[in-house]
């Protein structure tokens, strides 16, 4: 289409019926087709006070009142086409942005398997933590800056989430899913059929095929062929690795006293010849273990030796080394 100054000239020809080029009249005629109601009141104002059979016509003075109307009336047209431009141009930008956002948002995945004997501990990007048993393997991804917690889990693990009511954790190991806010609890599901929740703290919500339940703290629940079974938990100390606060010992062998020192420090305590025939009966504070083997080795009548962080050592004197 032409500018609005070139059709205010082909209109004025048309009324002072001035002859026109093929191309001016095709062009004339095709603003004519899309502006009919326009072209129509042009044509009664200037038609207006004049006979049909005057064919006389002071051009400039049908023009002066037939222009202002005119330019008006393409102006607002104008400025409609402005104004959808505008507001299309503006989605989609916002479209763009918000998509880069979601894009730049997006997490890479975070992986983490324990190839080790011994429990590893992992500290998630969300400040969660992990401990890892040997053989276990876990996959963790979150969907933009406050959406979902997203891990997958093969293995026996134990987590404690980090607290945000607005972004749920969610775990999918093999048929079953959990999903969390803020809470501790331990999973094993090392088989695609079977599985174990034991919820330490919080409350977690466990779905299987067929079934899903909420899971308050000391309770557990079994899932086999997409069956829930729920029951009270029966050994925390033992799930949690939960250290006691105490020790009561009565006639209790040594080398039984020290596998329960070794399962809850996770050290290796040798004994030395004779120091097994050795029987304890006492209560030991579980606080600091270096104390406790100090008061074992004053009731055994033996010597205690640190020989590193992670080995300790009781024995009598003609057997040291």
């Amino acid at each position: 289409m032409k500018s609005t100054e070139n059709i205010d000239d082909l209109l004025a020809k048309r009324f002072s019926h001035e002859i026109l080029t093929k191309a001016q009249d095709a062009e004339l005629e095709e603003w004519i087709e899309m502006n009919q109601d326009e072209y129509k009141r042009l044509e009664k104002l200037i038609g207006e006070g004049v006979r049909q059979k005057e064919i006389k016509f002071d051009e400039t003075e049908a023009w002066e009142k037939v222009e202002p109307e005119l330019r008006s009336v393409l102006q607002l047209r104008m400025n409609r086409i402005f104004a959808v431009a505008t507001i299309a141009a503006s989605i989609l930008l916002i479209v763009g942005i918000t998509t880069w956002i979601q894009k730049s948002n997006e997490s890479k995945l975070f992986v983490a398997s324990n190839t080790e004997t011994v429990n590893q501990t992992i500290i998630l990007p969300d400040s969660s933590k992990v401990i890892l048993y040997p053989g276990a393997k876990i996959g963790y991804k979150t969907v933009g800056h406050n959406g979902k917690r997203l891990l997958s889990l093969s293995g026996k693990s134990f987590f404690d989430i980090k607290r945000n009511t607005n972004r749920p954790f969610i775990i999918s190991a093999f048929n079953i899913r959990i999903e969390v806010v803020g809470t501790s609890f331990f999973v094993d599901a090392k088989k695609r059929n079977e599985a174990q929740v034991i919820v330490k703290s919080g409350t977690v919500k466990v779905s299987s095929k067929w079934r899903n339940g909420m899971l308050p703290k000391k309770q557990q629940v079994d899932v086999s062929d997409g069956k829930l079974k729920k029951t009270e938990m029966t050994d925390a100390e033992r799930i949690f690795e939960e250290k006691p606060q105490t020790l009561k010992l009565e006639d209790t062998p040594v080398a039984e006293v020290v596998q329960k020192l070794q399962k809850i420090y996770q050290v290796r305590i040798e004994l030395g010849k004779d120091v097994e025939k050795n029987k304890i009966t006492t209560q030991l504070q579980l606080n600091d273990l270096d104390n406790i083997l100090k008061e074992l080795s004053y009731l055994c009548s033996c010597k205690y030796e640190k020989k590193n962080n992670r080995h300790y050592k009781l024995y009598y004197e003609q057997d040291k080394e």
